[in-house]
């Protein structure tokens, strides 16, 4: 078996250069061969994965569209409270239709607010794109967005990378395997100080989920497939915290509590061979998936 040798910064960025996938505004990744075979994105083949918080946190946004709240330990939940109180008057004076009208909105809560996390984190990620590229053609930094705690989960990251990285390879780079009809867009391909190359993702989310691992390995999947490989891979999130506080369930005092919702680095620990397996694995149940649709009636 031929080892891995480390390759040259240049090397790497015109293999990505001549790479003629294109990602169009309908977010399809598009061949440039004439085939109409059909590309699967990166995040909806990771995002296949289970996940078993999301129908509690769905039905928990839509009844606190009605007024509902945590009920913090250590806390009079006083604002809270007086919320639920001016929604039940409300309620309270509403005819049927109208009730039914707020019932049918409350169940559009939990789109909302992820929508309002997609704004955040794309506002977000912009700048960063920004950041890192006035860092590899040596320019000027963009301003910072001039929203207080944005700019503070910003500067964290900016912080570390600073701090870790010897050399910013690519921003948004789109990759891809067309044997298997995969692409995807990397936010960052960087040399660390230890010289491993890295696939860094930027995460604005209240936690990191296990299929941030098998997103992070999707791309050198692709990077590999493109010739692009290294002997010390490293995959690292960079978490970027919404809010200034998280709340938590504690299980052993039976109470929701609030937390610090801090700055967060993880470098994935699993296995890269077994996670590029079992997302090439959920590309082909994804494959199956969009192929069984041609027999179902939903």
């Amino acid at each position: 078996m031929k080892k891995k040798t480390t390759m040259k910064i240049e090397e790497i960025r015109k293999i990505l250069d001549g790479n003629k996938v294109i990602l169009n505004g309908k977010h399809q990744y598009i061949r440039p061969d004439d085939t109409e075979l059909e590309m699967m994105g990166t995040t909806t083949i990771s995002g296949m994965l289970p996940k078993e918080w999301m129908a509690a946190w769905a039905g928990k946004e839509a009844v606190k569209a009605l007024g509902y709240f945590d009920e913090i330990d250590g806390e009079d939940n006083a604002p809270e409270k007086q919320v639920l109180m001016e929604k039940l008057a409300e309620i309270s004076k509403l005819t049927p239709a109208q009730f039914y009208s707020l019932l049918k909105d409350s169940k559009g809560a939990h789109a909302r607010k992820s929508k309002e996390a997609r704004d955040f984190g794309t506002e977000g990620h912009n700048f960063l794109e920004k950041w890192i590229q006035a860092k590899i053609k040596n320019t000027e930094s963009p301003k910072m967005t001039g929203e207080k705690w944005l700019d503070s989960a910003l500067g964290k990251a900016i912080e570390w990378m600073e701090a870790n990285v010897s050399e910013y390879i690519a921003s948004e780079a789109i990759v891809c395997d067309l044997d298997n009809n995969i692409g995807g867009k990397l936010d960052l391909l960087a040399r660390l100080k230890d010289k491993a190359l890295s696939v860094i993702d930027f995460k604005f989310a209240a936690h990191i989920g296990a299929d941030y691992f098998v997103q992070t390995a999707g791309y050198i999947e692709q990077l590999r497939w493109l010739g692009i490989d290294d002997p010390k891979w490293k995959r690292i999130i960079l978490r970027l915290p919404k809010t200034e506080t998280l709340i938590e369930y504690d299980k052993k005092k039976r109470v929701s509590v609030r937390v610090p919702n801090e700055f967060e680095v993880c470098e994935v620990r699993t296995s890269l061979e077994f996670d590029i397996s079992t997302f090439l694995h959920l590309r082909e149940a994804g494959r199956w998936w969009n192929y069984s649709k041609r027999f179902t009636n939903y």
